[in-house]
């Protein structure tokens, strides 16, 4: 479980590094601007088409458990369930690469501070579990993406945890 995570974290953070950053590189982002559109909506966008990207290969993993099912006792709940989390984590980290690829002119700098970015939350709980201040513990335990996800693979489905990965998303 923990390299598919590594490997979600390098994917995302790849993925989402061009949107934004090559466009002011370029000085293509003058072009934007000049549309009938707002900034909003082309932020927007950009982040729908590189959910649709994200999404196709996800398509493609939701029949296994239908397959599976025809040669043995699959819960489906709980695998469509997990997969319906795996797409709002990587929208959530889809969602962090596109803010932080605003943040920079260069592609490569958008890439290595969003894979830094989405690593260190991959580590969150850990250290809040080595951390012996209870409230130091707390915040970085609520800022983990990735325990939450664990909470979905296991079957807990908490409103909680989807207001988070959209109030992350939101951002």
């Amino acid at each position: 479980p923990y390299r598919r995570q590594r490997q979600m974290c390098i994917r995302d953070s790849i993925l989402s590094m061009r949107v934004i950053a090559e466009e002011r590189k370029q000085k293509t982002d003058q072009l934007l601007y000049s549309l009938p559109i707002t900034t909003t909506q082309v932020v927007l966008g950009k982040y729908l088409a590189l959910l649709v990207v994200y999404l196709i290969p996800l398509a493609i993993i939701s029949l296994y458990p239908l397959i599976f099912s025809q040669y043995g006792d699959v819960y489906l709940l709980t695998a469509y369930g997990s997969i319906l989390a795996f797409f709002i984590l990587g929208a959530a980290l889809i969602a962090l690469g596109v803010f932080i690829s605003s943040l920079t002119e260069n592609q490569v700098v958008a890439a290595i501070i969003s894979f830094v970015c989405i690593f260190a939350t991959f580590f969150f709980s850990s250290i809040a579990s080595a951390i012996d201040n209870p409230l130091l513990s707390t915040i970085l335990n609520w800022l983990s993406v990735f325990s939450r996800y664990q909470n979905f693979s296991n079957g807990i489905f908490s409103l909680a945890d989807i207001v988070y990965y959209l109030s992350l998303i939101h951002i």
